[in-house]
């Protein structure tokens, strides 16, 4: 009797410790989706970011600073290519290389080379829209924007899907 009453305690306590747990993981998402609610939709600047972005002489660069800054993920990134902002604001690939490299000579964007795309990284001491202390990060999720135009490029080919039996098959 006396080893079924410890066993019963033991289950009981493991009980006790699942629901305190699950309990700690409801509160643990309830407080980040209330935190999700206070910081979402904003960005904000800098008025040295500001100042800086209002002396470029060039208006199609602060326009793509801006769209880059309301279209940016919390790590300041997006990956966009010059053919789809060029359809975007209706100009030339010419004219919005022009622009970027206004942007990156004022230090206001740095781009990081991925093979053939660019990530375009908005100085986060200029613009941000995350808490201010995860300014010293250095992560490359992006939002990736890619135009009608260029989703044609791309093929779409159907992928053969198999069953595991006719892998096994395959593989003996």
């Amino acid at each position: 009797m006396e080893v079924q009453d410890r066993e019963k305690t033991f289950d009981d306590e493991i009980v006790r410790l699942n629901q305190k747990s699950r309990k700690q993981q409801i509160a643990e998402q309830e407080k980040a989706e209330e935190d999700a609610k206070k910081n979402h939709d904003f960005v904000q600047f800098t008025r040295n970011g500001l100042l800086k972005l209002s002396r470029l002489k060039n208006g199609l660069a602060v326009n793509i600073f801006l769209y880059l800054a309301k279209e940016m993920d919390f790590e300041a990134k997006i990956i966009i290519s010059q053919e789809t902002m060029a359809e975007i604001f209706e100009v030339s690939r010419m004219s919005i290389s022009t622009a970027i490299k206004e942007l990156v000579k004022n230090e206001l964007v740095q781009i990081i080379k991925t093979g053939n795309a660019s990530i375009y990284c908005l100085n986060a001491y200029v613009v941000w829209n995350t808490y201010k202390t995860n300014l010293e990060l250095a992560k490359f999720k992006a939002v990736v924007v890619v135009s009608k135009k260029e989703q044609a490029k791309i093929k779409t080919t159907r992928m053969k899907q198999l069953s595991l039996l006719e892998k096994e098959k395959k593989t003996n």
